[in-house]
């Protein structure tokens, strides 16, 4: 049975994620700039996210639960984030 090829397709915003990383903090203060602009976050483990979105804005978002989608266009994962186990698809 073939394997159905998606390259044709336009992605849209409630398409399945074509991609991601790992975000790891390396030590706190220090931000990570992803590579695209996500389209999700999947937060593994407990803590506060704090980002910087599309629009330029940053917010924190207190006390997020491990094992959680977060729909969001962030671009930047601020080093003063507790949050573990990161991971921005788009």
């Amino acid at each position: 049975m073939a394997v159905p090829s998606f390259e044709a397709r336009t992605p849209g915003l409630t398409s399945p994620a074509r991609g991601g990383e790992e975000v790891s903090i390396e030590s706190p203060g220090v931000d990570v700039t992803l590579s695209r602009t996500s389209r999700a976050l999947w937060i593994g483990g407990d803590g506060d996210l704090t980002v910087t979105m599309m629009d330029g804005q940053e917010l924190t978002l207190p006390n997020v639960p491990g094992g959680m989608w977060i729909p969001c266009q962030v671009t930047i994962v601020h080093g003063s984030t507790t949050c573990t186990g990161i991971v921005a698809l788009w």
